[in-house]
């Protein structure tokens, strides 16, 4: 499975990459949402996880244009320090299949990638 996490935060993005990495998943980072929309654009993920607050562009907008303009197909999960329920149902709405909290339940994660493993 690849996997392609967002994250302006360099150490959320070790964690993750290592975490995910265990498991012998392909796993490609971006350190912004400009960099991972580029990414999205040239290849093809089976799963995206993407921070909610980045400078430049939001996960939101991120989200808003992967699934209008590239594909509805790969699902998207969020992870946050947003954690209030109006951000949640605005991620939901623009086809969000997950909303994660910060700090982040990495057995939950794992969990979730399996579901989507092939």
């Amino acid at each position: 499975m690849k996997i392609l996490i967002i994250d302006d935060d360099r150490l959320t993005r070790r964690v993750l990459e290592n975490k995910l990495g265990i498991l012998d998943y392909s796993i490609k980072t971006a350190n912004d949402a400009f960099t991972g929309l580029k990414m999205v654009q040239q290849e093809t993920f089976d799963l995206i996880i993407s921070d909610l607050l980045m400078p430049s562009m939001s996960g939101l907008n991120l989200v808003s244009i992967v699934k209008q303009f590239i594909t509805t197909r790969t699902p998207i999960i969020v992870i946050s320090s947003l954690n209030n329920e109006e951000t949640i149902q605005c991620c939901l709405r623009l086809g969000v299949a997950h909303f994660l909290p910060k700090p982040i339940d990495f057995e939950l994660l794992v969990s979730i990638c399996q579901s989507y493993a092939p």
